[in-house]
C-alpha cells in the first residue's frame, strides 16, 4: 500500500479495506502494517481468533473506523462487539430465506455466514 500512496498520492485516510470472515483479520494485519482510514469487516470469524492476543485479530485500533457487519453470531462470528460500529443483521441470527428447517448445520452456517457480503452490496452504509 505505502508504493500506492506514493504513486497515487492518495491519502491513506482515504483507503478503505473490505474482509470478509477470515479476511477481516488480514486487513487488520495489513493495516498495522500501514495504518488506512477504514475497514470493513463483513461477518467477521470467530472460531479460534477470539483466543489470540489482539494484535492478531481484528481490533478498533487498527484503522480509524472499523465497522462490522454480522450475520451469524452463532455460526462462526467473533464477539460482535469488534467495530466501532457493529451492525447487527436480523439480530445476527438466521437470515431470512434460510434452509433453518431443515435442521442440517453445514447448510445454516454457510448461509447464514455468506449473507452480509449480499446485504453490503444492496444497502449503502
Amino acid at each position: 500500500m505505502e508504493v500506492l500512496v506514493d504513486v497515487s498520492g492518495i491519502d491513506p485516510m482515504a483507503i478503505q479495506l473490505l474482509g470478509i470472515s477470515m479476511g477481516v483479520h488480514v486487513a487488520g494485519q495489513a493495516s498495522r502494517q500501514f495504518r488506512i482510514g477504514r475497514i470493513t469487516a463483513l461477518d467477521p470469524s470467530g472460531p479460534f481468533y477470539e483466543l489470540l492476543p489482539r494484535f492478531l485479530r481484528l481490533d478498533t485500533t487498527d484503522a480509524d473506523f472499523v465497522e462490522a457487519v454480522h450475520s451469524s453470531l452463532f455460526f462462526g462470528s467473533v464477539n460482535p462487539y469488534v467495530g466501532h460500529v457493529n451492525y447487527m443483521i436480523n439480530d445476527a441470527l438466521t437470515q431470512a430465506g434460510c434452509p433453518a428447517e431443515t435442521g442440517k448445520f453445514h447448510e445454516v452456517f454457510q448461509f447464514t455466514h455468506s449473507h452480509p457480503d449480499r446485504i453490503y452490496c444492496i444497502v449503502p452504509f
